[in-house]
Parts: structure tokens; sequence; C-alpha cells
């Protein structure tokens, strides 16, 4: 990256550059005796003039690339992927460079080359001096985890000064950013690059692109601190209610404002949640509609904050398509492949997730679950590991008797019974041991208990919500009775809240 103010320099010190070629070129052009190649000397002064050609072609490209990829200039917004790719290219090609003339010089001996091989290194380094290879968003990371590993508790762990040692090398032009960023050397003698270095202790995922700068969640924390606000004394009034206590605290502390891209997911997830729980009972208060218009804005908002590393992504799914080519897994390894690329496109995949998904995926472990479901979820998310195994139908069948469990039983009688449910469909989902009889049996019981006392009543209660729904549609079919809605519920947007829901409900009954 360069300053606007440092562009006339830098251009000033590439057209000495380009000149100190030039001097070089017609110093190899009138030698009198040039050392032959594998051919004869001047089919060798022809190859090297060639040479020299090349690079005066691609200096002479330089200062556009320069000023549209790298120039920060006010508020004008740099596009990081390519300006990293235009870093890479101008370091790659300044070392063939200088590597081009050491070459040059070495050979030909008899042209007395040295000083003008000097005056070109120099001026590549000057040329470069104001050009700062490092990205600003890695300097967000190194400043994070500088703050991460003084921490008492990380500090065992640190990976500090092989960090600030690649920052030295790179800035002193001793490596160039593909040794710093893929390290060097095999074996004992291997030095970790920055790609692995930032994901050590899991401080940030190798899917996750280089992190934004910490103003950046500045509106997303407003937020969060808006909808904590909002919901602290409707939580507080409503702690005696099972699905509601646990939110009070969390809310009270205000303990997941957000200083890195992978916290979005974490607070994003708890808010989502927060607003799904309240929304069930009490959609019509004044603290869970303003809440919930927030949370709008920081998904909304949220989707600007969230890069995942394609180059990476790419990279993995190329081995795992490889190693799979000709497995009878190649189409559980499609489905679920196809579902990660559609959560990461709405940008709601954890990177952690994604870590868990590939390491599975390599093991050739299919028993995956893309999303994370809530805590409190007990129902079995059925993947093409769990199909195989046990059969959908009987999962799925498992599902409806514990949904109808949990529209129907009261809420003490519920958890009851969810605690032993949860404990089989846990061994399941994680595909462990257990009595497959025991389950069986116990889902039997459920399933009968439902059929005697619960499902009898279903058709009276499918005519009694037809009943509600077509009086409701009756109603409020008018837009005058919308208004009246909105105005009683202080809404104006209930109608676009519940449309979907309507939809549904008349969809099911109908």
């Amino acid at each position: 990256m360069i300053e606007a103010k440092q562009l006339p320099v830098f251009k000033k010190e590439l057209g000495l550059l380009e000149n100190q070629l030039a001097m070089f070129e017609t110093k190899i052009k009138d030698a009198s005796e040039i050392e032959p190649g594998e051919k004869g000397p001047e089919e060798e002064r022809a190859r090297i003039l060639k040479i020299i050609r090349n690079q005066k072609q691609k200096l002479s490209k330089i200062p556009n690339t320069v000023e549209t990829t790298l120039c920060k200039n006010g508020n004008k917004k740099i596009d990081l992927s390519i300006a990293l790719e235009s870093l890479q290219m101008l370091d790659e090609h300044f070392r063939k460079l200088k590597v081009d003339v050491e070459t040059i010089a070495e050979n030909q001996y008899e042209c007395k080359l040295d000083a003008y091989k000097q005056e070109i290194f120099k001026s590549i380094d000057l040329v470069l001096d104001p050009i700062d290879f490092i990205i600003p968003n890695i300097r967000f990371e190194l400043a994070y985890m500088e703050k991460h590993y003084r921490k008492p508790d990380n500090v065992a762990n640190t990976i500090l000064p092989e960090v600030q040692e690649l920052v030295d090398k790179l800035e002193d032009k001793e490596i160039g950013l593909k040794e710093f960023f893929d390290g060097s050397g095999k074996g004992e003698d291997r030095v970790l690059g920055y790609k692995e270095l930032r994901s050590k202790n899991k401080v940030f995922s190798r899917y996750q692109y280089y992190e934004n700068s910490p103003e950046s969640y500045k509106e997303l924390n407003d937020i969060y601190y808006e909808i904590c606000k909002a919901m602290e004394s409707f939580l507080k009034e409503r702690r005696a209610e099972p699905e509601l206590r646990k939110f009070y605290p969390q809310v009270k502390e205000r303990d997941q404002s957000i200083s890195k891209m992978s916290e979005i997911f974490d607070t994003g997830s708890f808010l989502m949640i927060l607003s799904q729980k309240s929304r069930k009972k009490y959609s019509y208060c004044e603290e869970v509609r303003k809440a919930n218009t927030l949370l709008e804005q920081f998904n909304n908002q949220r989707k600007d904050l969230i890069f995942y590393n394609d180059a990476e992504l790419k990279r993995t799914r190329k081995m795992l398509e490889t190693k799979l080519a000709k497995s009878p897994d190649k189409p559980r390894l499609k489905t679920i492949l196809d579902e990660v690329d559609k959560f990461i496109q709405e940008g709601k995949l954890p990177f952690t997730r994604l870590e868990m998904i590939f390491n599975k995926l390599l093991k050739k472990d299919f028993n995956i679950v893309v999303m994370e479901k809530e805590a409190d979820d007990i129902t079995i998310t059925i993947t093409p590991h769990h199909e195989k195994r046990y059969g959908r139908d009987i999962l799925d069948r498992i599902n409806i008797i514990i949904h109808e469990i949990d529209f129907w039983y009261p809420p003490d009688e519920k958890q009851l019974l969810f605690q032993s449910i949860s404990k089989a469909t846990e061994k399941i989902q994680a595909d462990e041991p257990m009595d497959k009889n025991e389950f069986k049996n116990m889902m039997r019981t459920y399933d009968q208990a439902m059929e005697k006392n619960i499902r009898k009543m279903y058709p009276d209660k499918v005519k009694e919500l037809a009943d509600t729904y077509s009086a409701f549609k009756e109603l409020f079919s008018s837009k005058i009775g919308k208004e009246k809605l909105e105005k009683k519920l202080g809404n104006t947007n209930i109608w676009k809240e519940i449309q979907e829901d309507l939809e549904l409900v008349g969809k099911n009954i109908s």
C-alpha cells in the first residue's frame, strides 16, 4: 500500500530505475565481447537484451497498477484481494529483476557490469521504500494477536516472536511475500509462514479472510447494546419463564460485544435466539418489536463485514473432490458441500464450523450437521450419514413425536420427558453406541400416549384453526382493517412480518 502523497516520489524513483536499466542495456549492446551461452555470443547477447526489454515493458505498467490498486487516497475504497495480488506481483517482479541483473552481471564479467548492478539494486530499494507490503488488515490482526497473547492465560502459547520475525524480515526485504505467507524450508529447518501462525490456537481461521479494522464493528456493537437495553426490563419481569430466564443475565451483563470478525457469528446467534424465544409469546410487546427491528439492521450490516477466504475454500474443496473422485460417497460429499456453499453465500456459516466440517470430510466422516442447532433443540438433524444408517422415515417419525410433545405438553412435564429423550437423540446424532431397543420402546410409548390422548383432537383443532384463520382473513382483508390492526399493535410492519406465516398456515390447513 502507498499513500497518495508518496506517489510522485515513487514514480520519480521508478523513472530513475528505468534509466539505470537502459544504461545496463546499452552496456550489453555495445560490449565488444560477450560470453557465449548454449549457442554463440551474438545469440546470447540477443537473449539477454530480450530479458531486459521484457523487464522494461513490465516496469512501464507498474505506475498504473500501483495508482489504481494500492494508492490510499481519502475515502477511496481499496479492494484488498486485488491489492494483495498487486503487492505479490510487485514483489515477484522486482525480486526476479534483481536475480536477472545479478546473473547477467556474473556471467558477463568482461562487460564490467558490477557498478551498474549496484545502482540498479539501490534504485529498486528506493522504488519499494514507500510501499507497505503488509496490508492494513494484517496489521489489524497483528494488533489483535498482541493483545490476545499478552493475557496471562495465553502467554504460554504465544507465537508473537515468530510473527514479529517474519514482519521484520519482510520489511527489511530479507524475504518476499511468498515466504512471509507460506513459510520456507523443510523438516527441522521449516519456518512457519503467517498463514499458519495466524490460525494457531484458533485465534483466526484459515477460512477467514484478513481482519477488519476494530472501528468497523462500532455500528454492530451499538445495535447490540440497543437491543440489550430494550430487552433488559422486559426479561427482568419474565425471569420465572423457563424459555426466557437464561437470557436476562446475558442481556444485563452485555458481555458479547464484537472485536473481531468471528465474534459476529456468536453475537448474531445469541440475538437471533433471543428474538425467536421472545417473539414466540410476546411479538406484540413494544420492547420485542424494537429488538426485532434492530436485529434486522444488525443482520443487514453484518453481511458487509464477513469475508471468507475464497482461495482456501477452493483449495480444500478441490482436495476433497480429488480424494473422493471415485468413492461411492461422492454424492454425499456433494450434498454437504452444496449446503456449505448456501450458508457461505448467506454469510451465516461460522469459520469454526467450516474447520469442523472439512476436517471430518477429509477423514471420510459424513456424520455432519452443517449449521449448529439451538442448545435446547433435541430433534435429530438428518445428515446423509444418518439417512444411510437408520433410514429417513424412522428419523422423521422420531422428530415428529418430539415436535408433538413440545407443542402439546405442559412445560414442566415436557422438560422431564425431554431430559430422557435428549440423552438418546444426542447419541444418535453423535453416532455413539446406544441401546436401540430401549430407545424404540420409549418412543413407542410416547407415540401411543400421543395417539390416545392428543391426536384424536387433531380434526377438531384443525377445524378450529381453519375457522380462526378465515375469520382473521375476513376481519383484516380491507385496507381499513389492516390499518386498525397496525394502530392497535403500534407496528406498521406487522403485515410484512406475518405474511410468510399466514401463507404457511393457509397452505397447511387447505
